[in-house]
Formats: structure tokens, C-alpha cells, sequence
């Protein structure tokens, strides 16, 4: 059996209860420095699509 080479949307976030586990975790604390689950929610969301549109997880971890 061959394996792959990675691609750029193998990202290591977790799929379903997981993921919303983490996104939950990650509102909490958006929400406790905004203090407005709306506030909150941007960033997050906003964190999750450029989470996804880069091909190097760790070299972007390094710089945030």
C-alpha cells in the first residue's frame, strides 16, 4: 500500500464532536476577553477559515 503525501487540508483539527468540543472551548475564551458571544464568535470562525486555506499548520502556529 502507498501513502500519500499530505495535503493541504490535512489539517490536524479533529472531525465532528471533537472539533465542536474544541470551537466551544476556543468561544469560551473569546468570550471571557470580549465579554459578547457575538464579539466572540468572529474571531473564531475567522481563526477556522484561515486555519484551513494554509498549507503549513505549524509554521502558521509559530507566528499567532
Amino acid at each position: 500500500m502507498r501513502s500519500r503525501e499530505p495535503q493541504h487540508h490535512d489539517h490536524p483539527i479533529r472531525s465532528g464532536s471533537e472539533r465542536d468540543h474544541e470551537r466551544s472551548q476556543l468561544i469560551g475564551l473569546a468570550y471571557r476577553l470580549l465579554r459578547s458571544l457575538s464579539e466572540a464568535e468572529d474571531p473564531v470562525q475567522e481563526t477556522y477559515a484561515r486555519w484551513y486555506a494554509i498549507r503549513s499548520p505549524g509554521t502558521w502556529l509559530t507566528r499567532i
